[in-house]
């Protein structure tokens, strides 16, 4: 984690904001912070501590300074996430209890800063100390033992040696449980092997009965499994190549009949196209000899009406015959009649004549 800026407000000495800009202090490399006692030198590690955790090293529990009623912090740093480097602001802002005396935390909010702008990552108390943890991958006990060594602590270690430095740093780093831990740790290990050991034991015990020559035996036969496995997956391997082939023969196979599908279709719409165009060329003929046929069709009309007249007078020619016939016979009866009445005419005539 590297520390870029920090605002503290009304934090132990600080009763006016103070604005710490880390980035100017390591623009040359490595930088101090000095000043005499009650100058507020750890204050600055605890306005970190503090807003990130919501506690500081010291346990104290009067931290705001006694002229003001609140307290505010602003802690902006960078840390490495995915091979990449990214930026953070953590506000905190704490006000005391005029009646209890208590602290009661009035805002907790943690922003990434991005190339886009800013999202709120947590705006809870508890919400922002978990996601620090998730970040840094440190709590605030991890934070203040490894990160930030105690004050008065440094003086006294450099003047250690021997078992006395050990112990010290035991205690600064919080590491006196752990010999205890490490010997517990060490006979349940003990204890799991000698189980193990047991099993393994108990195994063998029931192998009493096999020899050298069985054990040279199995190792033949497992030689032969080992190339029958070796020969299988040798065939197998000739197979899926094979396999490949065909599904590759199959594919073509499948593009073939789909092409000749679509040759088929298209030598069906070729022959009706083909059939049009016959069509159209008897409909072409036909359109040409259209006059003549319109004159013949015009023609048979006129061969009907005519044949309609022939009918006509034929059948009044058959009525006038008739009657020609029937006057003819009429005539020739009158005709016959008035020859047979002649000669007694001329006789009657005669004897008139001689009568006189």
């Amino acid at each position: 984690m590297r520390p870029l800026k920090l605002k503290i407000a009304g934090l132990n000495s600080f009763v006016e904001e103070q604005i710490i800009d880390f980035e100017v202090l390591t623009e040359k490399g490595l930088f101090g912070i000095f000043g005499p006692t009650g100058s507020g030198k750890s204050t600055i590690i605890d306005a970190i501590t503090l807003s990130m955790y919501g506690k500081i090293p010291r346990n104290s529990k009067d931290f705001i300074n006694t002229q003001s009623t609140s307290m505010s912090l602003t802690y902006q740093f960078e840390i490495g996430v995915d091979g990449a480097r990214k930026r953070y602001i953590v506000e905190r802002n704490v006000k005391r209890d005029a009646k209890s005396g208590g602290y009661k935390t009035t805002l907790a909010r943690l922003r990434e800063i991005g190339e886009s702008g800013e999202r709120v990552l947590a705006e809870k108390d508890r919400e922002v100390q978990q996601k620090i943890v998730d970040l840094i991958g440190l709590t605030a006990e991890d934070f203040t033992r490894s990160v930030v060594l105690p004050q008065g602590k440094f003086s006294e270690f450099l003047k250690l040696t021997g078992k006395e430095r050990r112990d010290m740093l035991e205690r600064i780093f919080g590491l006196e449980k752990y010999g205890s831990k490490l010997l517990v740790r060490i006979r349940d290990v003990k204890r799991e092997k000698s189980n193990l050991l047991n099993e393994v034991n108990a195994k063998l015990s029931q192998h009493e009965g096999v020899t050298k020559e069985a054990l040279e035996d199995l190792k033949k036969k497992f030689e032969i499994l080992k190339e029958e496995e070796k020969t299988l997956k040798e065939q197998k391997d000739k197979l899926d190549k094979e396999r490949e082939k065909l599904k590759g023969i199959w594919e073509k196979q499948q593009e073939l009949n789909q092409f000749l599908h679509k040759k088929e279709v298209l030598d069906q719409q070729l022959k009706e196209i083909e059939d049009k165009k016959e069509k159209l060329k008897k409909a072409e003929k036909a359109l040409s000899v259209k006059p003549y046929i319109d004159s013949l069709v015009e023609t048979e009309k006129k061969l009907i009406l005519n044949q309609k007249d022939v009918e006509k007078y034929s059948k009044e020619l058959e009525e006038a015959e008739k009657l020609l016939e029937k006057v003819e016979k009429e005539y020739e009866a009158s005709l016959k009649e008035k020859e047979e009445k002649i000669p007694l005419i001329i006789e009657k005539e005669e004897r008139l004549k001689k009568g006189f």
